[in-house]
């Protein structure tokens, strides 16, 4: 399927979901999936997969509603089949592993040029990139539960986020604790434009709007 070849792995937060939705933990470029398709949530060391497509995941070849997941299980979604495995992270096989994991960030979506972005340019999530669409508020923080989650120490958990008013694209600080700064300058509140950095701690993300907005001279 759209996925053959990749390896994703479930660390670092409790629940994932896997869809077609660019904003999916676990993004699969397949246009036979839901936006959200199915999620797996892990509960001490079970891992239990939860349908979200009205009936269309399936586990070694049976449709599944609530499952929990054993080693070798095959889940297949539209043309992707997913097998599920443990696997012990060890010294020797750390380096491959975080090698996969940036094959997954750089690959999780592909910048077209026909949405709005925001790309990192300097942090701990540097050249990522998050499409801002499907949505009206996105936002941006430390915790697993934001629409964009960034690991930096100087972030708040809710730091601040971005909401979408007849076309526009406008800034919102959420009372975070170090601010958010725009050219330099501390803003509460900021109308985006093209180009425009934004630094939030230790980040700087770049925010594009789709070529076709760009003005030409």
């Amino acid at each position: 399927g759209s996925a053959k070849g990749m390896n994703f792995y479930l660390h670092g937060k409790s629940t994932f979901v896997v869809g077609s939705s660019p904003h999916a933990d676990i993004y699969l470029a397949d246009p036979k999936l839901e936006k959200e398709h199915f999620k797996i949530e892990i509960d001490e060391e079970s891992f239990i997969l939860t349908d979200l497509s009205d009936g269309k995941s399936f586990v070694n070849g049976e449709v599944v509603d609530i499952y929990v997941l054993q080693e070798g299980d095959h889940i297949r979604v539209g043309s992707d089949i997913l097998a599920f495995h443990f696997r012990t992270i060890t010294e020797q096989s750390l380096p491959n592993i975080l090698k996969d994991i940036e094959r997954m960030k750089s690959q999780a979506f592909v910048d077209d040029g026909t949405v709005p972005t925001l790309r990192v340019l300097e942090g701990t999530n540097k050249n990522m990139i998050y499409p801002l669409h499907d949505k009206k508020t996105f936002t941006i923080g430390r915790a697993s539960s934001n629409d964009i989650k960034i690991v930096d120490s100087k972030i708040s958990r809710h730091h601040c986020k971005i909401e979408v008013e007849e076309g526009e694209y406008i800034l919102f600080d959420m009372d975070s604790t170090n601010g958010v700064f725009i050219r330099g300058e501390k803003k509460d509140v900021h109308p985006l434009e093209d180009g425009d950095h934004i630094r939030i701690g230790f980040t700087v993300l770049e925010f594009r709007l789709p070529k076709k907005n760009h003005k030409t001279e």
